[in-house]
């Protein structure tokens, strides 16, 4: 549903924008497909509602290589918490875009 709305955005006229047509999308538990700069820029035309806890909105490739990393370093005994973030994996995580709710 983020892509159709996309492509339909670049269909729209832009003088037909100045008329007050404008495309919106309403996506309910969508997977994450977009970079996080992307997803923040389409928090006007993009609205994503996710359940509490669901996971799939949530999970990409780089959270899954992150959470794994992540078990290994408690496994190892030091401390995740220490690292926050493992930058290795920013370039492979993908989110939903728009606003969440």
């Amino acid at each position: 549903s983020v892509y159709l709305a996309l492509l339909f955005q670049e269909l729209v006229d832009p003088s037909a924008t100045e008329s007050g047509l404008s495309v919106q999308c309403f996506s309910f538990g969508a997977p994450g497909t977009c970079s996080l700069d992307v997803a923040r820029s389409l928090r006007s035309n993009i609205f994503s509602f996710c359940h509490a806890d669901d996971l799939v909105p949530r999970l990409s490739f780089g959270h899954i290589l992150e959470l794994h990393d992540r078990a290994v370093a408690a496994g190892a005994g030091t401390s995740p918490c220490r690292q926050t973030s493992f930058p290795q994996h920013e370039h492979r995580k993908l989110f939903s875009a728009g606003r969440c709710f």
